[in-house]
């Protein structure tokens, strides 16, 4: 899961990136960007979706809904982090295991 390749219209075959909604389609002041890993791909989320987070205590059902995650190609990521006031690389950032 963590090479996986999608066809970007504008950059071609590129690794996937699990991303929120926001991330290259506004300008977002923030973008969280968690590595891949053995398990799951790249993601990475945006300054209001990290306050959703924050208020749902983790990725559920309302954080979720403001993410509304899709897939993106690493190099649409690159583009919006360059526009980005900052970047922050996060691992595994704290989640409970339920709810």
């Amino acid at each position: 899961m963590t090479n996986e390749i999608i066809h970007c219209d504008q950059h071609g075959d590129r690794t996937a990136v699990m991303s929120c909604a926001h991330i290259g389609h506004q300008p977002c002041h923030r973008i969280y960007i968690n590595p891949a890993d053995e398990e799951y791909p790249e993601q990475a989320w945006c300054n209001i979706c990290e306050q959703a987070r924050i208020k749902d205590q983790g990725w559920f059902d309302y954080a979720d809904a403001v993410a509304d995650w899709r897939w993106i190609c690493h190099s649409c990521l690159l583009d919006a982090s360059a526009l980005a006031v900052e970047c922050v690389r996060v691992k595994n950032p704290g989640v409970p295991d339920e709810r």
